[in-house]
């Protein structure tokens, strides 16, 4: 039961959740309850907790009391919001009983100047007797509602100065989670609320929360001197890009109004720290003192081009990156991203798929187009060496481009280099048997051209099996299970992510095979609406070579 007060200057979300203890591990889910709040603009009420057991009635609250604690859940992500926790561990709960929550909050965060929009799941992964929404807003409040489903129909009713929609569903089936779904695609039924006429209101809303002073310090004004010397604005914007991504860390104070409101300019660059809204104002000033347009575009790393099918409000965002129109392309920057390498044509670019460039001649959301797809690539090159009957040479180099080559960096940053040694050698013990690097993996990053690659080099013992008259062994050609491998739900009624942009190139040499090899490859081409791919095979007096060519589209 969801019921919303929107009107007044009253703004308050009820909520009662009735569940029932069905076996032993539902008592560790539903027997702790955390009620998060922010206590800068919030208060939290808890109405009553009760357990209904053999026809009792046992109120909590009685012997029990909620513990208020400062807990960051998102501190592991480098956030900082000041939320609190209301804990409470219950006691004396069994398989069998109901428990029936009931709470309250209070207030709303001031940033949104009072607007009402907000999304309500209307169905779980579990199956629910009864759901009651209430919407209740000034008489007088234009409001518009979307729902996922046609058949969620409301039923609107007035009184005095107030306006109240209301939903009510039964025995509410549970859906089918059947993962590996694309961004855009919403598994669950919703209702959408936003009292935004336009996504040009949400602009005119963004565009007064952004206005921040951009008075900046010596030190800065000094490297960007150093950065106007650069002989192309191209280099000039990489430089500024690479500054702001590497050397300004990523952590947001994000508490009340600094949920969404960026901080002074001068102060993200001195404390040496911002989060992504504090960071794309901070590139932007740098941009606008070499004379080079940019704007701030929101973004949603959840539904990415999703966005286009719910209604206009700043709920669907949850991220800031910078528009850069120049030489005849917009350029998408993500400030957050470090370690990127190369310049602002060889970056690896996110697939967010729509934003809101805060502009005010912004009147729609604008699809964010790939500039270099194509160099979105991982090219692997296997040799393996069967002259020696009791042992198996293989050399593996893999070469990493654009955004593949961003994560694998992260990965090293994370790791030490002997830890990554141990997951490859360990991972192609898994694939052929008994492997051992034969030495130490080398690894190369080209900063300058965006590139990466390691070199590894196994000994693999008893590769090779009898079978009849013949000894065979399979070769696992794992760049494309890496991504093409078969989902956990093969008969789904829901659409199948996959990764785009990727051109993956695999290639398999096998030398000292001898006369007498033979392999069931053959040239392949495949060509449909999503994916391009191609096998082939070229035999030569002893040795044998497969390439494999992915792309998505």
């Amino acid at each position: 039961d969801r019921q919303v007060i929107h009107h007044q200057d009253i703004e308050a979300r009820y909520i009662r959740t009735v569940q029932r203890v069905n076996n032993e591990n539902a008592l560790q889910d539903i027997g702790k309850i955390e009620l998060i709040f922010h206590p800068d603009y919030e208060q939290m009420i808890v109405n009553s907790l009760a357990i209904y057991r053999n026809g009792q009635v046992i109120n909590v609250l009685d012997n029990q009391s909620f513990e208020i604690l400062r807990q960051e859940k998102e501190l592991e992500n480098q956030i900082y919001l000041g939320t609190k926790t209301a804990l409470l561990v219950i006691q004396d709960l069994r398989v069998g009983d109901y428990l029936d929550l009931q709470f309250t909050r209070y207030g709303a965060n001031p940033i949104f100047d009072g607007h009402l929009f907000e999304q309500f799941q209307m169905n779980w992964s579990m199956p629910i007797k009864y759901l009651n929404l209430s919407i209740k807003t000034a008489k007088d409040k234009l409001i518009k509602i979307k729902t996922s489903d046609q058949n969620l129909k409301y039923k609107k009713s007035t009184e005095k100065n107030t306006s109240r929609y209301h939903w009510y569903l039964e025995d509410i089936a549970a859906v089918d989670i059947q993962g590996q779904t694309p961004y855009w695609f919403m598994p669950y039924q919703m209702v959408e609320v936003s009292d935004f006429a336009d996504w040009s209101a949400v602009v005119a809303w963004a565009q007064s929360v952004f206005t921040v002073e951009k008075s900046t310090t010596k030190e800065l004004d000094q490297l960007v001197e150093a950065w106007s010397k650069l002989p192309t604005q191209t280099e000039q914007v990489s430089a500024a890009l690479d500054f702001v991504q590497n050397q300004i860390r990523y952590f947001g104070i994000e508490i009340g109004v600094n949920s969404h409101k960026p901080r002074l300019v001068k102060d993200t660059f001195s404390t040496k720290f911002g989060d992504c809204k504090d960071k794309t104002i901070l590139l932007q000033t740098i941009l606008q003192r070499l004379n080079i347009p940019s704007t701030p575009a929101l973004v949603s790393t959840s539904y990415h081009e999703g966005i286009n099918n719910m209604l206009p409000s700043p709920g669907v965002f949850d991220h800031v990156i910078l528009k850069v129109p120049l030489n005849n392309k917009n350029y998408w920057l993500d400030s957050t991203i470090s370690n990127q390498g190369g310049d602002i044509n060889t970056i690896g670019e996110v697939p967010y798929g729509a934003a809101l460039p805060i502009e005010h001649t912004v009147s729609a959301l604008e699809p964010i187009k790939f500039n270099h797809p194509h160099i979105e690539k991982k090219h692997v090159i296997e040799q393996f060496d069967f002259s020696d009957n009791n042992q198996t040479k293989l050399s593996t180099q893999t070469t990493y481009y654009g955004f593949e080559a961003t994560r694998i960096r992260h990965r090293l940053i994370n790791q030490t280099h002997n830890d990554l040694q141990k997951q490859f050698e360990s991972y192609v013990n898994k694939l052929y048997g008994r492997a051992e690097l034969s030495q130490d993996v080398t690894f190369k990053d080209n900063l300058d051209s965006n590139l990466f690659s390691h070199h590894e080099l196994y000994n693999i013992s008893n590769m090779w099996e009898q079978k009849g008259q013949y000894i065979y062994s399979d070769i696992i050609i794992w760049g494309l299970l890496n991504y093409l491998d078969i989902p956990s739900r093969v008969i789904r009624n829901t659409p199948l992510a996959l990764p785009y942009p990727l051109n993956l190139n695999h290639e398999v040499k096998l030398i000292g095979t001898g006369p007498d090899f033979q392999t069931d490859e053959k040239d392949l081409i495949i060509n449909s609406d999503y994916l391009n791919f191609e096998r082939k095979v070229i035999k030569t007096q002893g040795d044998l070579q497969i390439s494999f060519q992915l792309a998505t589209r």
